[in-house]
């Protein structure tokens, strides 16, 4: 079943049919809206039924005069709209982007000492053309905490609906440590500059998505020169943080526990090959951060290998073959700095791209998990109906009239409630397509990206290998044996 919104806010519930299947109608997981109500029917359900007879007689007049073909689209239309959870995203418009908004951190700095030290990013925000934004140019300053609390404001509002939300960097103990140390500190500055890489790739996935650009809290964030109010609730070990751990703690032994009966072939299928995919990235992670620290490695092995050979240049009493090990110094000291850069590169280019998407990929199955949630309450909520029917039918047949009919109103209120619940299901499945469809075109661009990008920078660095192996070359030649 899928439900759209028209033009005169009634909701219209689709339901697709096919008549030419010869092994029979699919089975629905849930409750059909076409089922007989025995004892209580809903005003929405009774406009349903009769709009059902008529278009039934309009469909078998339009076939029998169109040479028999099957129709295979039948509409239900409502004598008023159906209320659901929560409101169409912007997203579910499928309304092109306009204008472009490019943001940058372009520099970052410690405040305060000891504990009480932390490290603001200035971000640069350039718009053109974009609703909203009274001007094309904006720099605020913003510590990691305000990204945090972004999030999680953004995820309140629109994981619910099934949008597919980028995820910060996390917080790490060797950050929170390297951040009290002092501000000349090398690993200090590696660790902010990494983070920094790391927020600048977030906030480019927020303002690419047409549903959170136009959102007032990213406008917000990106627009005004005050200091937010401090996020309380996105330190790890704060009481917000325990119940989220928990929460998801008790949603995955729920999914396990309650088995969803998936009616629909195309997310049983996407979601098997989403664990798939984020199998595949996560194993690519891991042997990027190895290539990364062994070309690490490398270069620090390179840098002693130098300083040893020029040790026993110094001490060589043969004149050309001091000349020749000198020489084998600067060329190991040049191909020591080009692992390095390279390190660095396939670092920021590769690891952490990478490691991105393996978050995004988490987001995807909550967006998976979300549903399936709207799914076990719309259950619940038909087991309730059930639950009332009995309840009632055993009132009555013990003469108990005046409680009965408090059950029948009650029955009502639960049959609007699950309804609105079969609605919210629709929506968030559809929403979860546009957005996977999303995904994936990102995704195949990305990683097209990703592997070029690693490519030129490898031929790059092995060039300039050759030509520090080709400058040595002519000094073996003066060597006397």
């Amino acid at each position: 079943f899928q439900a759209r919104m028209i033009g005169d806010g009634s909701s219209v519930l689709e339901h697709e049919v096919n008549l030419n299947d010869d092994d029979g109608p699919q089975n629905v997981s849930g409750r059909n809206l076409l089922e007989e109500d025995d004892d209580v029917k809903s005003p929405q359900r009774a406009s349903l039924e009769a709009a059902i007879a008529d278009d039934d007689e309009q469909d078998a007049m339009r076939n029998a005069g169109a040479n028999g073909a099957p129709a295979s689209r039948l509409v239900l239309a409502e004598s008023r709209p159906v209320e659901v959870a929560f409101p169409p995203t912007p997203s579910e418009e499928d309304a092109p982007l306009t204008g472009s908004i490019t943001v940058f951190i372009r520099n970052f700095e410690k405040r305060g000492e000891g504990m009480n030290a932390y490290v603001v990013y200035l971000l640069v925000t350039e718009v053109q053309g974009v609703t909203g934004y009274s001007r094309d140019h904006y720099e605020v300053w913003r510590r990691f905490s305000d990204f945090l609390g972004l999030h999680e404001k953004l995820a309140e509002k629109l994981t619910g609906r099934g949008v597919v939300l980028p995820h910060p960097p996390e917080k790490s103990i060797q950050t929170a440590l390297t951040k009290t140390k002092t501000a000349d500190s090398g690993q200090t500055k590696d660790v902010a500059a990494t983070r920094k890489r790391l927020l600048e790739r977030y906030m480019s996935r927020v303002v690419a998505h047409g549903a959170l650009r136009s959102d007032c809290d990213v406008r917000d964030f990106l627009t005004m020169e005050v200091e937010l109010p401090k996020a309380t609730n996105t330190s790890t070990l704060s009481s917000a943080g325990m119940k989220r751990m928990f929460k998801s703690v008790g949603e995955a032994f729920s999914k396990i526990a309650v088995h969803m009966e998936e009616g629909d072939r195309w997310f049983e299928q996407m979601q098997s090959q989403t664990d798939e995919q984020e199998e595949a990235m996560k194993r690519m992670h891991a042997i990027s951060e190895s290539l990364v620290h062994t070309r690490r490695d490398l270069a620090a092995i390179g840098d002693t290998f130098s300083k040893s050979l020029s040790l026993l240049a110094s001490c060589e009493e043969s004149t050309a073959l001091a000349r020749c090990l000198s020489h084998l110094t600067e060329c190991e000291e040049t191909i020591g700095g080009v692992w390095e850069r390279q390190s660095e590169k396939d670092n920021a280019d590769l690891a952490e791209a990478i490691g991105e998407y393996v978050s995004l990929f988490n987001s995807l199955k909550a967006a998976f998990g979300e549903r399936h949630r709207v799914w076990q309450n719309w259950q619940t909520a038909q087991q309730n109906i059930t639950k009332k029917r009995e309840q009632k039918t055993r009132l009555e047949l013990a003469g108990k009239t005046d409680k009965a009919a408090t059950l029948r109103a009650e029955t009502e209120e639960a049959v609007q409630k699950a309804d609105a619940l079969e609605v919210q299901f629709g929506r968030i499945s559809e929403e979860i397509k546009r957005e996977y469809a999303k995904f994936e075109s990102a995704r195949k661009r990305d990683l097209k990206a990703i592997i070029v990008r690693f490519l030129e920078t490898l031929m790059k660095s092995q060039e300039e290998l050759l030509k520090a192996w080709q400058r040595f070359a002519p000094e073996t030649a003066v060597i006397l044996v």
